[in-house]
């Protein structure tokens, strides 16, 4: 008896209806049937909720009220065809626009052309995409560059617009590559020494002046910035490198300015020297000769004489080195 209830097409047809409800109400997706004139005849409580309406303010009303650029969208499905997944603007009750992905089947029921349609508010994975887009726009236009390096075996993984414009590789050429194969200062093991302290958690950064090394052998100093990252769920290096090649240049510019001024002032006080003091050394030398010549005879004021003279030509020579 049971069986013979259970299989009978009132039964059956209630359970079906029953099922139908069941999903249509619990849903995650929002869910909109709608007839062939285009008019709401049920939305479910998701829908509702994301579009800020009661049912009974829906009910009856135009699809155009939820999607106004929409309307033809919902008529250019084929029988029993689910229509391809595509964003529209959707229209909040409150807050207005928002993006909405839908897909649309067409049923007939009780004899009736109805369109089902699935909807998913797709503002939070939209908003994440134009970030990772925004995110990925300045990592390639960046002037610096930017490295992704595997965490284990140092292989790029990405490497920015930046990068390859100053090295000359292309990105295909990179990703077969490992950081050693453009620093030329560095060994393995002192890299790997540089890095402990990342790999180990110590420190969250490290920074330091090394060298690049171009596709076509030349070099360049850079400042480079590394710390801990994650590309896809794996761990990774990110290095930043500044081009430090005009710093450098200043700095060297700097110091030759100030070595020039050095020895431009010691001139100038060499010659002041020279000037000043040769006058006093010659009046002294001169005033030394005249003692010694009347003293000629006397022997022991002479050996004296003779020892300031010596002291006193050094002097002078002493100053002309100097000057």
């Amino acid at each position: 008896m049971q069986n013979l209830l259970k299989n009978s097409p009132p039964f059956k047809e209630l359970t079906e209806d029953h099922i139908f409800r069941k999903l249509f109400e619990s849903s995650f997706e929002g869910m909109i049937i709608l007839n062939i004139e285009g008019e709401i005849m049920t939305a479910n409580p998701r829908c509702l909720k994301m579009f800020g309406y009661e049912k009974q303010e829906l009910l009856n009303q135009s699809i155009a009220i939820l999607f106004p650029q929409g309307y033809q969208v919902f008529y250019a499905v084929d029988d029993h065809d689910v229509k391809t997944k595509r964003v529209l603007d959707g229209v909040h009750k409150q807050t207005g626009l928002f993006p909405v992905e839908i897909s649309i089947s067409k049923a007939e029921i009780d004899e009736e052309d109805l369109i089902i349609g699935f909807l998913v508010d797709v503002s939070d994975r939209m908003k994440a995409e134009q970030e990772r887009s925004q995110f990925s726009r300045i990592f390639d236009e960046s002037l610096n560059e930017i490295y992704i390096l595997d965490f284990k075996t140092w292989k790029f993984l990405s490497v920015n617009k930046g990068a390859l414009r100053h090295l000359g590789y292309s990105l295909e050429e990179m990703r077969q590559m490992t950081i050693m194969d453009i620093n030329p200062t560095f060994t393995e093991e002192e890299i790997r020494e540089i890095i402990y302290p990342l790999a180990e958690g110590i420190k969250d950064r490290i920074h330091f002046e090394t060298i690049r090394r171009k596709k076509s052998g030349q070099t360049y100093p850079v400042e480079t910035h590394i710390q801990l990252t994650h590309y896809f769920s794996q761990r990774a290096f990110l290095i930043i490198a500044v081009d430090i090649s005009e710093r450098k240049k200043l700095q060297q510019q700097l110091i030759n300015a100030v070595i020039a001024g050095q020895e431009k002032e010691r001139k100038r006080i060499a010659k002041e020297l020279h000037d000043s003091i040769g006058q006093h050394l010659s009046a002294i030398n001169f005033n030394l000769n005249t003692l010694g010549y009347n003293l000629r005879d006397d022997l022991k004021n002479e050996k004296i004489i003779n020892n300031i003279r010596s002291i006193l030509n050094s002097s002078v020579e002493e100053l002309h080195a100097i000057s």
